[in-house]
């Protein structure tokens, strides 16, 4: 089976896990490009719970905290958002081997990766603060 992908302007996302903590469990789940998320009720028996967004998943979950997997550092974070902008931008042939090559072109994106990096930081600072919430980037 093979995946066509001409034509499309979005680069292809993957799924994101995350840790449910509900009423002294800690159930596995994940998180679709789509919006959609289920969480393993019952790994043991096949159990889960599906829905169409995590605002609809938690209404089944009151009181429930959802704890994001962390990116695994900072560079491979910048990576993905370079190699994001890349594909955009239709640079599809190199968005694959960015955090490889050594051009003005592959630099420019890393830059603009910081860039976004920088402005995310300090939004999520900022909206911490104003708040009161927390500025580890964690989601409740």
């Amino acid at each position: 089976m093979t995946q066509h992908s001409e034509g499309t302007s979005m680069p292809p996302a993957f799924t994101r896990g995350f840790r449910l903590h509900h009423n002294g469990h800690v159930l596995d789940g994940a998180a679709f490009p789509s919006g959609r998320v289920f969480v393993l009720d019952d790994p043991e028996y096949g159990f889960a719970t599906g829905a169409t967004s995590m605002e609809e998943l938690l209404l089944g979950y009151h009181g429930a905290r959802v704890e994001w997997e962390p990116v695994a550092d900072r560079t491979a974070l910048r990576d993905r958002i370079a190699e994001a902008l890349a594909r955009f931008n239709g640079w599809h042939w190199a968005a694959a081997n960015l955090a490889d090559l050594s051009t003005p072109g592959a630099d420019r994106y890393r830059h603009m990766a910081d860039a976004v990096m920088a402005e995310l930081s300090d939004a999520i600072r900022s909206a911490g603060s104003a708040v009161g919430g927390r500025q580890d980037g964690a989601q409740t």
